[in-house]
C-alpha cells in the first residue's frame, strides 16, 4: 500500500481530496512501525534486551526526520518537480524494504 500511495500521490496532487485520503493512508502505513519494531527487537534479542534496544533504534525516526530536510532542501530544491522526486525516492526505498523483507527474512507460521 505505501509503495502505491508514494508513486501515485504526485497525480492527485491536484485534488485536494484525493490528497487528503493520500496523505491519510500514508499515516496508517507508518502507525505500524511503533508496534512492529518492539516485537521484533523481542523476537531476536529476548525480552531482557527489548528495553534498552528500543530506546537506542527509536532515535532512526529523528535521524530520518532530520535526513529527509537535508535532501529535500539541499539535493532537490524548493519546486514541485523537487516534491514528486522526493516520493519517487520514498517508493523506491519503500521497493528495497519490501525485497529485503521477501528474501532475506523468514517467517515461521504461527501455530496456535
Amino acid at each position: 500500500m505505501q509503495i502505491i500511495l508514494d508513486f501515485t500521490v504526485p497525480l492527485v496532487a491536484e485534488n485536494d481530496v484525493l490528497f487528503a485520503i493520500w496523505v491519510c493512508c500514508m499515516l496508517f502505513c507508518e502507525g505500524g512501525h511503533f508496534t512492529l519494531v518492539p516485537n521484533v527487537l523481542k523476537k531476536i534479542y529476548g525480552g531482557d534486551n527489548t528495553t534498552r534496544l528500543y530506546g537506542f533504534l527509536f532515535s532512526y525516526t529523528g535521524i530520518s526526520a532530520i535526513l529527509m530536510i537535508v535532501l529535500q532542501g539541499e539535493f532537490l530544491g524548493d519546486t514541485t518537480k523537487s516534491y514528486n522526486a522526493f516520493f519517487y525516492f520514498i517508493g523506491s526505498l519503500s521497493c528495497v524494504s519490501l525485497v529485503l523483507l521477501l528474501t532475506l527474512f523468514k517467517e515461521d507460521k504461527f501455530v496456535g
